[in-house]
């Protein structure tokens, strides 16, 4: 981690992208015109780390956009009032008194003095020894990953759930009860979780599991992020050969973020990165995928599937339930852009050479690699159909040359 930390930077947002889109709409009528296509190809021209929006619309819109490098927002304005005042009514010693009370919590931990980077699961008699009035102290710091919501009330900024994408489809299947009596069944999505670390814990560079998007919110201590810094392919290569052992050669290096209590990051699909705890910390957070980045959580699987040594989590069981559900709903909730760059990307995925003994069911995976190969070119040809502007999307075009003419 010293080396990683040598190798970084303050992450970086070089323009106020926002101001000059205000700017522009009190002086052009194309403003929206132009408004979208920076959102949606982030083609700006100008070095960034992250992007740093100014208002709750900002965060929606760019949420909604194909965003290929983290959102971060400092503070609880965000949040709203009514859930500004459930962090402050929440901290790390009455979360750990009501965790350690709830003999039925579960959670999942990474330590690093263990063989591997994977989970194991946890209990919370060793959350007792580890964090509790009496802990024993353990020889290397834990991180406490994904501790089930128990307490029955949501941490999470509501936008995410506007924009979530499992959300959108059952919201757009309601609509059609009426017209539709056939039973419309939808799989679990992911759920809130705490995150709980020790001082001076770490998580060697990964990459989340499942192509998931990933929000974080602070609510007691702080921590170091260490995305890397605008990755290109032969960044990407060179992290899938040597993974965390060696921070050097990246050709940006990597990006530093200081989150503290209040704070928000939100990471795209795919994002390698690193975390430092300089202090115990508790976190709340969630998966989800978004319709604008539905295309790269699709790489990002592929990207985990051959190379599972670089996630620290083992996929959820139901994972190729949810991509099966979203890849038989996406023509309904996907704008044609959006469907264009997600049908490629299951192009891609039916060319995938499933590894022999992957992590996840290889039962279930060989099902939906053959969905992708089905819906793929089908669902490209309608987009392509579709009326609507299509836009450029670099997030999606970087190794994506494959269409349903040349897949042979």
């Amino acid at each position: 981690m010293r080396r990683l930390h040598q190798c970084s930077h303050v992450a970086q947002s070089r323009y106020d992208l926002f101001k000059i889109l205000r700017e522009l709409k009190a002086g052009m009528s194309s403003s929206l015109v132009i408004y979208q296509q920076l959102l949606d190809c982030q083609n700006y021209g100008l070095p960034h780390d992250i992007l740093i929006p100014h208002t709750a619309s900002d965060l929606s819109a760019l949420l909604r956009s194909s965003f290929n490098v983290p959102i971060y927002l400092q503070g609880t304005a965000f949040l709203g009032k009514a859930l500004a005042q459930s962090f402050e009514d929440l901290s790390l010693e009455t979360f750990l008194t009501k965790v350690l009370a709830n003999g039925t919590a579960e959670c999942s931990i990474v330590d690093t003095a263990g063989p591997h980077q994977h989970t194991r699961k946890g209990t919370v008699e060793e959350l007792r020894a580890s964090f509790g009035q009496h802990s024993r102290g353990p020889k290397s710091p834990i991180n406490v990953l994904e501790i089930s919501n128990f307490t029955h009330r949501s941490y999470i900024p509501p936008v995410i759930a506007e924009v979530d994408l499992l959300t959108q489809i059952a919201i757009q299947n309601v609509r059609h009860l009426a017209k539709d009596s056939r039973p419309r069944s939808m799989p679990q999505a992911g759920q809130e979780w705490f995150l709980l670390s020790q001082e001076h814990s770490v998580s060697p560079a990964h990459i989340d599991v499942a192509g998931f998007c990933t929000v974080v919110i602070v609510v007691e201590g702080g921590k170091v992020w260490y995305p890397l810094s605008r990755p290109d392919e032969n960044d990407r290569r060179h992290f899938a050969q040597c993974g965390s052992l060696v921070p050097e050669g990246f050709s940006n290096g990597w990006a530093r973020i200081l989150l503290e209590r209040g704070d928000v990051l939100i990471m795209p699909p795919g994002t390698i990165h690193a975390v430092f705890t300089p202090e115990d910390c508790l976190c709340v957070g969630k998966h989800f995928y978004t319709a604008g980045t539905i295309g790269a959580s699709l790489d990002a699987i592929r990207f985990m599937l051959n190379h599972e040594e670089l996630i620290n989590e083992d996929s959820p069981g139901n994972l190729y339930n949810l991509l099966t559900y979203i890849t038989t709903n996406a023509s309904s909730v996907l704008d044609p852009t959006q469907l264009r760059n997600f049908a490629l990307a299951l192009i891609e995925f039916a060319r995938f050479e499933v590894p022999e003994k992957p992590l996840t069911s290889r039962k279930a995976l060989l099902g939906f690699k053959k969905l992708s190969g089905e819906l793929g070119p089908k669902l490209y040809r309608q987009a392509l159909a579709s009326p609507g502007k299509h836009l450029a999307s670099p997030v999606l075009q970087t190794s994506r040359h494959v269409t349903p003419e040349n897949q042979n």
